[in-house]
């Protein structure tokens, strides 16, 4: 484009020169602006009506949202390229988000994107296998006891909260996009499983599941008795639970372990670093979550529905 005027901007420049570069398009003196993603919020530029993206398969889905909100912003008909190299191909998360960008191109998506968004990139540990974002640096389930806590604070008020208990036993937990599909109601059924503080309240959660959804699978049931574990384990003052050799090592209160642990009868070790050993007499420990909610007498369902 011989005759196009083009201007460049990005977030090194000097303040005052940076304004007059976007002065300078906004008053059409030039008519091609090249960026970095600077532009992606904050401008409202009603004359500029097409975008091109390049390498758009690099960017996260809200940030092709922002930038794609930076055109179509008056009456005339706007225009918006998602460039991708064709010599590589790219990866599976990537097209995953170039289509949801492409699916969601209505007015008011920006909802359906997030939520989108949200599936695509995991929100936490229980809501999927991987983790990312802020909620996946803590876990969806302390995400939401910390946004309790904050919402009580508040109102002034204490929030009662669920036993925070680190579970490091293998066995997948979740509610499947294919049991629940929809993800409102998913994200929902995951909160309450989160701040669930009695097993009444998740004996409540399993009816609510098998009424509404039918029978309900092997990981979400897993998913439950995960929660009941560290209800259990809380109110013996367990903050951590981890298998090593044969044995369940934990981590808390070791009076209340102890307690907890003659309870069931099982064989107690006190180790070193202060923690707890405990095996059902006889026998070793399993590893996995499945065997530990058997042999605490917590499994309730898992593999009846598989």
């Amino acid at each position: 484009m011989p005759e196009a005027k083009a201007i460049v901007a990005h977030g090194q420049m000097e303040e005052n020169e940076l304004e007059e570069c976007m002065i300078e398009f906004i008053e059409k003196r030039a008519n091609v602006l090249i960026s970095t993603t600077i532009i992606e919020s904050g401008l409202d530029i009603p004359s500029a009506n097409t975008l091109i993206v390049e390498r758009a398969d690099r960017f996260g889905l809200a940030q092709l949202h922002q930038l794609r909100g930076r055109v179509g912003r008056s009456h005339n008909k706007a225009y918006c390229y998602l460039v991708v190299p064709d010599d590589k191909p790219i990866r599976p998360e990537a097209r995953t988000r170039l289509q949801a960008i492409e699916e969601y191109s209505d007015l008011g998506s920006g909802f359906q994107i997030a939520m989108r968004d949200l599936e695509i990139r995991g929100a936490g540990n229980i809501l999927g296998k991987e983790q990312s974002g802020h909620i996946g640096a803590v876990g969806y389930d302390l995400f939401c006891r910390l946004l309790e806590r904050a919402v009580a604070r508040l109102r002034g008020s204490a929030a009662e909260e669920p036993p925070d208990v680190e579970i490091i036993l293998s066995g997948l937990c979740l509610i499947p996009d294919s049991y629940l599909p929809d993800t409102r109601q998913r994200l929902r059924h995951y909160r309450l499983i989160a701040t669930a503080l009695r097993n009444g309240q998740l004996d409540v959660i399993t009816e609510d599941l098998s009424d509404q959804y039918g029978p309900i699978p092997a990981e979400t049931y897993r998913l439950i008795g995960q929660q009941r574990l560290r209800i259990h384990m809380g109110s013996w003052g367990v903050n951590r639970i981890a298998p090593e050799d044969g044995w369940l090592i934990l981590r808390g209160n070791r009076e209340g372990i102890h307690r907890g642990l003659k309870g069931l009868g099982w064989e107690i070790r006190d180790l070193p670093d202060g923690t707890t050993a405990g095996r059902p007499h006889g026998q070793l420990a399993p590893d996995e979550l499945d065997g530990v909610l058997e042999v605490t007498g917590l499994q309730q369902g898992i593999g009846a529905d598989r």
